[in-house]
């Protein structure tokens, strides 16, 4: 028999073998997933529908295209979904359920990890809350310098100031490294595309200004921090039309 043959016969069989593996599945088995590159991943059939509300009871894996797996209980720290599509699979292994001991465990991983990562999260936020602070006040007196010495009114210096305070607070609603001038970028390229903007999006964009003054006062703080001591820059007065 010629190699040709032989190959496209094997792999026939495969595929018929792979084939024979839907029909067994369902909602709730624990599968390991072996990829057409070798890597494999472990997790649950579950099913995902676009309506909050619908609650889908069962799944025929011989009509999908693709399979949605569970992650939770497998990996340590990692939780979501993942969708596969068919055409990526190289084998299906269906896998024994886990015991209510082993879940227990689990359990008690999962709650002290989340445990760490919030205690962490407060800590970081009660830093940078501080550093802000100091931040902002360094941020004021150096406008009202700015002020006196470049001869600008009453209501233009509370004009700044109020910039100052908005562009801290949008800081810790739109924490960099995820905002940022970028982030502009792929909102320009969204409305180009007639994608929607959400109203997040919209605000940051509208206050972009007031954001990048007062995380260049936060940068230099830190700076300055962390280096020689120098003066806190005053921000440049805006010019009038």
């Amino acid at each position: 028999m010629k190699p040709v043959l032989i190959a496209f016969l094997v792999l026939s069989a495969a595929a018929w073998a792979q084939e024979d593996v839907y029909p067994q599945l369902a909602l709730g088995h624990r599968i390991q997933i072996t990829f057409r590159s070798g890597a494999t991943i472990t997790g649950q059939l579950v099913a995902i529908s676009r309506d909050p509300k619908e609650k889908i009871e069962a799944v025929d894996y011989t009509k999908v295209s693709e399979l949605t797996l569970d992650m939770s209980w497998e990996y340590t720290g990692l939780t979501g979904t993942m969708s596969i599509r068919k055409d990526q699979i190289k084998e299906i292994r269906k896998l024994q359920a886990l015991d209510r001991a082993t879940l227990e465990r689990l359990q008690k991983e999962r709650e002290s990890m989340k445990k760490a990562i919030e205690q962490a999260e407060r800590e970081r936020r009660t830093a940078e809350d501080a550093r802000d602070k100091v931040a902002l006040e360094a941020a004021k007196k150096a406008t009202k310098d700015a002020a006196a010495k470049g001869g600008l009114g009453e209501a233009e210096e509370i004009k700044q100031l109020d910039k100052l305070k908005l562009g801290f607070e949008l800081l810790k609603k739109f924490p960099p490294p995820e905002w940022g001038p970028q982030k502009i970028s792929e909102i320009a390229a969204k409305a180009t595309r007639k994608q929607p903007v959400t109203p997040e999006e919209q605000e940051f964009a509208k206050n972009i200004d007031a954001w990048v003054t007062a995380n260049s006062y936060r940068e230099a703080k830190k700076n300055m921090s962390e280096g020689p001591k120098g003066e806190t820059p005053a921000p440049a007065p805006e010019k009038k039309p």
